[in-house]
């Protein structure tokens, strides 16, 4: 009879991972006394965590075992960093605090009035982003109000008549059992499942209430092809929690059967781009180092990243003029709302504030679209529109 071993390998790779860096702690504590505030350290846990972690030698050499120990352990949720690692492998992140989302409204409130005056249709999107379920994490002592303070939010628009279209319930209801289908595992965005279906989302929402006159059909499911690319990539939380140990994601691609005919505009960097719908990926992206988490901006082979103005004109779409005030993760679902589009441009809030004037002196836009995620729809200097 064959013999088993007594203990699983994850079990001796922790044992020496905690090994070493039990002996590295022993080596640090002189200067651990030496160079720390003592009062500081028993009394506040932050402090008393940055404090340990500025006293290792060697961080990085630090840091990767434990993100590796992290990883043997199977261990789920990081209250001090307000992470959480959920049955499906998603990589989630609460918010820390609750918000008075009067100022917001009021700002949102002020932008549509401005529209108004200069005969512009508004409406205000909110996205779902991760998680689902503010409880989720609560259960595990970390804070989060990320869809309670979007739900006040939405709230406080309604008594101020500001239009608005929250995706989350339809979102919901086509995940079925798989909530997180449309995450990326290791990252916070949308994949482009979730970008093209919150594209059919809008533009219909905007063909009803604005009559816009968006081609609804251009971005039907049956005019497109899905494919998934081989190259793997790590995302932003799971560079910050596993690093070179996390999850893998790769990216899904929905592409039109026709690829169109489409001119770029970068009004910050005045570059211009001619070409079919494969203008909308930056495929020099797929060249990052995974290893060192270069990978982790992969997220943006949609669009490049968050520039602060470009100007989309589809050469086979003859109605439909669009501003699109963004945050990231609409990268990937702008390129579909150009698909049904004459003319969309975007805006990102974080580089500009300056987008009221920009409103007024181009009175070929039609209709001024926000379209914002539960984390950064309750974000101060994102809504304070200038």
């Amino acid at each position: 009879m064959k013999k088993q071993f007594p203990f699983k390998p994850s079990f001796i790779y922790a044992v020496l991972i905690l090994s070493g860096l039990t002996a590295a702690g022993v080596f640090s504590l002189p200067k651990l006394f030496r160079n720390s505030d003592k009062a500081s350290f028993w009394e506040d846990a932050k402090k008393r965590e940055q404090i340990l972690f500025d006293s290792m030698p060697a961080r990085d050499m630090y840091l990767r075992p434990a993100m590796y120990l992290n990883r043997v352990l199977d261990r789920r949720y990081y209250p001090s960093q307000n992470y959480y690692i959920n049955e499906e492998d998603q990589i989630l992140q609460g918010s820390t605090a609750q918000i008075d989302p009067t100022a917001i409204a009021d700002h949102l409130a002020m932008l549509q009035d401005t529209c108004k005056a200069q005969n512009k249709k508004f409406l205000y999107v909110l996205c779902p982003g991760k998680p689902w379920d503010d409880e989720e994490f609560r259960k595990y002592g970390i804070q989060c109000y990320r869809n309670e303070n979007a739900d006040v939010l939405l709230t406080n628009l309604g008594e101020r008549n500001v239009p608005y279209l929250d995706l989350r319930p339809a979102f919901k209801e086509l995940s079925g059992d798989n909530r997180y289908q449309w995450f990326y595992r290791s990252d916070h965005h949308w994949t482009a499942d979730a970008g093209s279906e919150a594209a059919r989302r809008i533009i219909s929402e905007l063909n009803v209430r604005c009559q816009c006159g968006l081609n609804e059909q251009a971005v039907q499911k049956e005019s497109m092809t899905r494919s998934v690319l081989q190259e793997e990539w790590i995302g932003e939380m799971g560079i910050k929690i596993l690093g070179p140990w996390s999850m893998r994601d790769r990216l899904v691609v929905w592409e039109p059967k026709s690829p169109g005919h489409f001119h770029l505009t970068d009004g910050v960097y005045n570059k211009e781009k001619d070409g079919g719908f494969e203008v909308f990926f930056h495929k020099e992206l797929l060249k990052n180092n995974l290893a060192t988490g270069g990978a982790r901006s992969l997220y943006y082979y949609y669009m490049g990243g968050n520039d602060t103005l470009v100007r989309i004109d589809n050469m086979d779409q003859e109605t439909g003029n669009l501003l699109i005030i963004k945050d990231s993760y609409s990268n990937v679902v702008v390129p579909y709302l150009a698909l049904a589009s004459a003319h969309v441009t975007i805006w990102d809030m974080r580089d500009d504030q300056e987008v009221l004037s920009y409103i007024r002196e181009h009175p070929e836009i039609e209709t001024v679209v926000v379209m914002y995620t539960t984390s950064f729809s309750v974000k101060g200097d994102a809504n304070d529109f200038r």
